[in-house]
């Protein structure tokens, strides 16, 4: 006579992969909204600043570029942003 085995225990994998699921989803959900207010601050600058987008024109343009990822959020790519001379450190600091 031979002893019956044990049944196998189910692995609970999709606990696992639900939970995984559920942190992914949260971690992108921070840096969707990271990356949406950082938008709307920068929108607002230069809504708020439009003189200091203009490009010198004796300077060669240059081709901004911004990740595919903030051209879906909204954003646009800006090429420069002129320092004003009589600006104090404190002041390109809050730019920067």
């Amino acid at each position: 006579m031979s002893m019956p085995t044990a049944p196998k225990t189910r692995r609970r994998w999709f606990q696992f992969i639900l939970a995984s699921l559920f942190v992914l989803t949260t971690l992108v959900a921070i840096w969707l909204a990271w990356e949406t207010a950082f938008i709307r601050e920068r929108k607002a600058w230069i809504a708020h600043n439009p003189a200091m987008l203009e490009q010198d024109p004796s300077s060669a343009p240059v081709a901004a570029r911004i990740p595919w990822w903030r051209k879906l959020l909204g954003d646009e790519a800006v090429p420069s942003i002129a320092e004003p001379v009589d600006w104090s450190d404190e002041d390109c600091s809050v730019v920067a």
